[in-house]
């Protein structure tokens, strides 16, 4: 094995492990949803129940009220996770769909104004393709939010040159931090860049103080995968 092939053996060992280190925050996640917030929210549905043969006509009228607005927030929160996990939209439909309902959802639940546009995204790409482009879409804007406290962000992907380009960021907004590397080892971010990596895509980060914060990638419609151990 010569040297570019084994230094490129080593970053791919690396992306795996940090890959499997965020999948296991994700895990960690949902675990934590699972049981404070629907763990809560199921107990306080059983113990509404519960009291029921105690209370007088008027009180248990009030209490079946209780119960049923908690089983609603209930089924909202679990759909919201479901979508979250995995949206029907991306297998059912297609990648463009996908995105523009993500998009329009989560500027409705975040008061952010997320501008989607798209050049040649009509067709189905490769399934891979299309969910490590949503992945990288959907932390790309849920990072750039968080980091930089951005009120509106620009997702934009184009078809060009046998590559899905994608960009994700935003324009003038204090607080940005001075160089292109000052995200670079966020969790969100290396997720990104693993994303595209593992399939042979490419990710770079360009920011700059009080104007700009961009996530740029690029994938190739056919996915590249090298072997960890070649």
């Amino acid at each position: 094995m010569n040297d570019a092939a084994q230094r490129r053996n080593q970053e791919l060992q690396h992306l795996a492990q940090r890959l499997v280190e965020l999948q296991e925050a994700e895990r960690g996640h949902l675990a934590h949803e699972l049981h404070e917030e629907i763990g809560q929210v199921l107990a306080g549905i059983k113990l509404a129940i519960a009291t029921l043969p105690r209370l007088d006509e008027d009180e248990r009228e009030k209490q079946l009220r209780r119960a049923q607005g908690l089983l609603t927030d209930l089924m909202q929160h679990v759909r919201a996770l479901s979508v979250d996990l995995r949206p029907g939209l991306l297998d059912d439909l297609g990648l463009l769909p996908a995105l523009q309902w993500y998009c329009k959802h989560y500027a409705e639940q975040n008061q952010v104004a997320v501008n989607f546009s798209q050049t040649g995204l009509d067709n189905r790409l490769d399934g891979t393709v299309e969910t490590a482009a949503y992945r990288i879409v959907q932390e790309g804007v849920t990072n750039t939010v968080r980091l930089t406290h951005a009120r509106e962000v620009d997702v934009r992907l184009e078809i060009a040159d046998e590559y899905l380009l994608i960009q994700v960021g935003y324009g003038e907004n204090a607080g940005v931090a001075d160089n292109a590397n000052c995200f670079c080892d966020h969790s969100g971010l290396v997720g990104i860049q693993q994303r595209a990596t593992l399939i042979g895509g490419e990710c770079r980060v360009d920011s700059k103080a009080g104007e700009r914060l961009l996530i740029e990638v690029s994938l190739p419609l056919v996915p590249v995968y090298t072997s960890l151990t070649s």
